[in-house]
């Protein structure tokens, strides 16, 4: 038997929405250990995954 299951767009459970900060700002305060070529490139990944609280959303989903 197998039970699998997924944690899917349950990022925006843990963000604040009323947020105004851009996604390289979140992925910064998110992740105060990186360096602004991180920062930068974890921004570039998510670039493309819709509005800026849809891709933080995103980069929370995956960090849960």
């Amino acid at each position: 038997m197998l039970l699998s299951f997924s944690s899917s767009n349950e990022g925006f459970i843990f963000i604040n929405q009323n947020n105004t900060l851009s996604v390289v700002d979140y992925v910064a305060q998110l992740f105060p250990l990186f360096g602004q070529k991180e920062i930068d490139a974890t921004a570039a990944q998510y670039a493309g995954l819709g509005t800026p609280f849809e891709q933080v959303t995103a980069i929370m989903g995956e960090c849960m």
